[in-house]
């Protein structure tokens, strides 16, 4: 465990590029969360002496809980074996200080897992910035075992000033923008999925044309369920409510269906979308992809907002030459013909 503001800083030059060493590392505390000392902090109570407290923290070294987290959850994809022995021996460190006899919950232990995540996650930003795409699987996250839900954990230092976020989106979340023939706007859109009759709820806007973009969207998944869901996802089960926001600008307009059809899906069946996604376009009761306007404009605002990857109909492939280089640069702009290609570019994993 490393304690510092600055990773390296305590290193040799030849450390600080020894990615091998770096790796063995398996947490960092950063220093600039710790409180400095004040004499509110010291107790006039008693306690431990302090031989007889190393003796005790001695004796725990011959317990190991590193089995605990394969209890209740499972580790995501991006950790490799250097990555889930720490986490695994963090928790086990908490269990041993916290619960000395033993005795825990799934909410302590997810706790210390989301902890112990973001510790050594927070080494292995360090490695990325060392030694390029070797250590690129940084989206660390772990999965319930009882509902197979998948949580990201994320460092705080690490969020930028961008609206799109650069981390996996949370389930039910997707960005698009619009644009009324004269001004743009940024809009995040969150799903909420549960159980119910089927109904639909639309709040955030009071336009008739975004109201009507995610009707389209949600009729057409009704009308194609057996292709689109199974069973058991049945629209008819949940009740759906859908919230949009303008993050920039101000009226929100048509061109959300895309967005509003993927958003649906992912809080349905609880998957993740790719880091910093966008998507633009708008789908039919029928499941034609309709073209996005002012294409160039909107996938400009969007890459100047942090998205890393913009999807767009197939029908506006001949606007491409027109994106600037410098975003095309920043920026991924793949196409989609129908909802199933739709689908396998935004899921993460896929």
């Amino acid at each position: 465990m490393l304690q510092n503001s600055n990773l390296l800083s305590p290193l040799s030059p030849e450390i600080n590029t020894d990615t091998a060493f770096l790796d063995r590392i398996h947490f960092y505390l950063p220093g600039w969360e710790m409180p400095k000392f004040a004499p509110k902090h010291f107790t006039k109570n008693f306690g431990f002496s302090t031989d007889f407290f190393s003796e005790c923290l001695k004796s725990q070294r011959k317990i190991n809980h590193t089995d605990v987290v394969e209890e209740f959850f499972a580790l995501g994809s991006h950790l490799k074996q250097r990555d889930t022995k720490p986490v695994k021996k963090t928790v086990s460190g908490f269990i041993k200080l916290i619960h000395p006899d033993g005795k825990y919950t799934r909410e302590e232990v997810q706790e210390y897992l989301t902890i112990a995540l973001e510790m050594r996650r927070r080494v292995k930003e360090q490695l990325k910035r060392i030694g390029g795409m070797e250590f690129w699987d940084t989206n660390f996250s772990f999965i319930d075992k009882n509902t197979q839900e998948e949580t990201f954990v994320s460092l705080p230092e690490e969020r930028s000033s961008h609206l799109i976020e650069n981390s996996p989106l949370q389930l039910g979340v997707c960005y698009t923008a619009t644009s009324d023939g004269e001004n743009l706007t940024l809009v995040r859109i969150e799903t909420a999925v549960v159980t119910g009759s089927g109904k639909l709820n639309i709040s955030g806007t009071s336009s008739t044309a975004p109201k009507e973009d995610i009707k389209n969207s949600y009729q057409y998944i009704k009308a194609n369920e057996k292709t689109i869901l199974n069973e058991q996802h049945s629209l008819k089960n949940y009740d759906i409510s859908i919230q949009v926001t303008s993050l920039l600008g101000s009226t929100i307009a048509s061109g959300i269906g895309a967005a509003a059809y993927v958003a649906i899906i992912s809080a349905i069946y609880k998957r993740n979308l790719k880091p910093a996604l966008s998507i633009l376009g708008n789908i039919s009761i029928g499941g034609a992809i309709e073209r996005a306007l002012n294409f160039s404009d909107k996938v400009s605002m969007l890459s100047e907002n942090g998205a890393k990857l913009v999807l767009v109909p197939m029908s506006n492939l001949n606007e491409l030459q027109d994106l600037p280089p410098s975003v095309l640069g920043a920026t991924d702009v793949p196409f989609y013909g129908n909802n199933q290609m739709l689908m396998q570019k935004v899921i993460l994993g896929e």
